[in-house]
């Protein structure tokens, strides 16, 4: 599902991503931190909840005070 602010739309994969040759997969070990955000990333996603803990408009932000940051140094 695609959520906006007041609409939710099913997208439909129709074609698995070749990761390329040798790719054995994630350590999740090396994950460290993204490993929990990542869990419950994907169980919305598998039962169709929408994300509330990090919107789309939450990271819009975070980023945009970094920018000003970087340009502010």
């Amino acid at each position: 599902m695609l959520y906006t602010d007041d609409s939710a739309e099913e997208i439909v994969i129709e074609k698995e991503t070749d990761l390329g040759e040798g790719f054995e997969g994630g350590n999740i070990s090396d994950l460290g931190g993204y490993f929990n955000e990542l869990v419950y990333f994907t169980d919305c996603v598998k039962n169709g909840r929408k994300i509330e803990k990090a919107t789309l408009s939450d990271g819009v932000e975070s980023l945009a005070f970094v920018l000003d940051e970087i340009n502010n140094a």
